[in-house]
């Protein structure tokens, strides 16, 4: 599946990355068209984060729209291990 989710300044478009258990999101400013980092699950703390690339810069609305759709896929994850049965 390869998804595109908008909010107000940022896509969000899914990479099919080879060989991943989880999802991968490339994030991209709306307004400049300028890729800012990736959304990717980080093991250690069983969640999504945001890895962003150097020169990049956010004002608080972006961190929060990064920062919710993070915790919404990660919600997404917790939902599938517990449907899988797995901790």
């Amino acid at each position: 599946m390869n998804e595109r989710t908008k909010t107000s300044h940022l896509h969000f478009n899914e990479l099919n990355v080879e060989g991943r258990k989880t999802r991968v999101w490339e994030v991209t400013a709306i307004a400049s068209d300028e890729v800012l980092g990736r959304v990717q699950f980080y093991g250690a703390w069983r969640k999504y984060t945001f890895s962003p690339f150097a020169g990049t810069l956010y004002d608080h609305s972006c961190l929060r729209e990064i920062a919710d759709f993070a915790e919404a896929e990660s919600g997404k994850w917790r939902e599938e291990v517990a449907a899988r049965g797995k901790p």
